[in-house]
């Protein structure tokens, strides 16, 4: 008695995993009845089909460069500059992506809408460089770039 409970319980279990498709009941003019399946039509995107307007693949850590005029991975050609005591979010860093002259540098700062581009200021040998928001100089210690005249990253 107990194999024939036991060998019920295993059928109802494989009956109840079928490989079907689900399916309902659909009414169609009266009372005949049709069986459709459901389906999901919506499809997964395809990797690295997320371009941007210019063609740069985020997904794949490309951001648009205006400065360079092409598609770059800011952590491989930009330098980076870590988190000051004066931001409140340790945890990203800034960069700096500068052009083959050095008489420009492309900021990229987290949470930040768009790239600022400063402008080397002064003389050729200068080593900063500014825009209306921001100030980047090199020091001793490396590169700092500061907001309202406060340090926010260094390197």
């Amino acid at each position: 008695m107990k194999s024939i409970i036991l060998l019920l319980a295993a059928s109802l279990v494989f009956t109840a995993c079928s490989n079907k498709p689900a399916t309902k009941e659909e009414n169609v003019k009266g009372d005949t009845t049709k069986a459709t399946a459901i389906t999901d039509t919506s499809k997964p995107s395809m990797p690295g089909s997320d371009k941007d307007e210019h063609g740069c693949i985020g997904s794949a850590g490309y951001t648009w460069s205006e400065l360079r005029k092409e598609c770059i991975r800011i952590f491989e050609v930009g330098i980076k500059l870590n988190p000051t005591d004066a931001v409140a979010d340790k945890t990203t860093a800034a960069f700096i992506v500068f052009d083959s002259s050095r008489s420009e540098a492309e900021l990229y700062v987290p949470d930040q809408m768009g790239n600022s581009v400063l402008l080397k200021y002064g003389k050729k040998n200068s080593d900063m460089w500014l825009s209306e928001e921001w100030k980047l100089a090199k020091t001793a210690k490396g590169l700092t770039l500061l907001q309202d005249s406060v340090v926010l990253y260094a390197q």
